[in-house]
């Protein structure tokens, strides 16, 4: 690798480095509206879907992703219009004033939900991270 190369591939990956990704939003949007703790299986999917793309690195993706462009051009365009679809959920999501019949009805059923949400918790930052470009472009 000659200097210039190496100096143009520090740069890249210090803006890389440097600039936030969908993936730090997500997490800042869920914890400003959820509190921190309802954070961990988003980052959990997240941390997967890197796993799973260093694997895949170590097998080859830079093969991969020159022979099926178009995979990943669909994963991103799929990621982003995911991103669209939740944040239209967060804007549509307005607080409403419940009476306490309602509220513990509420609570009940948040219960019973607790464990759907942490699988679709996982989903979204799974998602989130695979269809990120940065990601993608980092470990090709």
């Amino acid at each position: 690798m000659s200097f210039e190369s190496a100096v143009t591939f520090f740069i890249a990956i210090f803006i890389f480095g440097i600039t936030p990704g969908p993936g730090v939003f997500a997490i800042l949007a869920r914890a400003m509206v959820e509190g921190p703790k309802k954070c961990i299986m988003l980052a959990m999917g997240m941390i997967g879907s890197d796993v799973i793309y260093l694997i895949l690195a170590c097998f080859g993706l830079a093969t991969i992703a020159e022979n099926w462009s178009e995979v990943f051009t669909a994963i991103r365009y799929i990621g982003a219009a995911y991103l669209i679809y939740l944040g239209y959920k967060m804007i549509k999501a307005l607080p409403q004033i419940k009476s306490d019949i309602q509220a513990e009805a509420v609570q009940v059923e948040t219960k019973a939900q607790q464990e759907g949400s942490m699988l679709a918790s996982f989903t979204q930052g799974f998602l989130i991270s695979a269809s990120n470009p940065k990601v993608i472009l980092f470990y090709i």
